[in-house]
């Protein structure tokens, strides 16, 4: 277990998720210090602008990285609410040893 805050922690991992959606989408006109929390992953008005195939991307990136599963389109749909929701998602159904690692590797210093 980190010794990291919560808020940390979930920084942390929120933040290294935007990175994985920006390299995975090979977006290079957004910066993931730009992304706020609250914007939507996959269309909303925003400066990422990603659509259903960026979608497809994004999941097989997750589940390569995290080990989890989307058994339906509706628990993948709800992920791209916002980067918050998809970091809780994957805090609360993502195996801990990689998500433990994947926070540490995108941590900041």
């Amino acid at each position: 277990m980190t010794s990291d805050s919560p808020s940390d922690y979930s920084q942390a991992l929120r933040s290294g998720l935007k990175q994985l959606v920006l390299r995975e989408c090979n977006v290079d006109s957004v910066d993931a210090d730009q992304i706020t929390d609250d914007e939507p992953v996959i269309g909303g008005n925003g400066d990422l602008q990603l659509d259903s195939l960026d979608a497809v991307e994004i999941v097989a990136a997750l589940e390569r990285t995290f080990g989890i599963r989307f058994e339906s389109a509706g628990a993948s749909r709800k992920i791209f609410e916002s980067f918050a929701v998809m970091a809780d998602y994957i805090a609360t159904n993502g195996p801990r040893d990689r998500v433990e690692t994947f926070v540490a590797a995108n941590r900041q210093t």
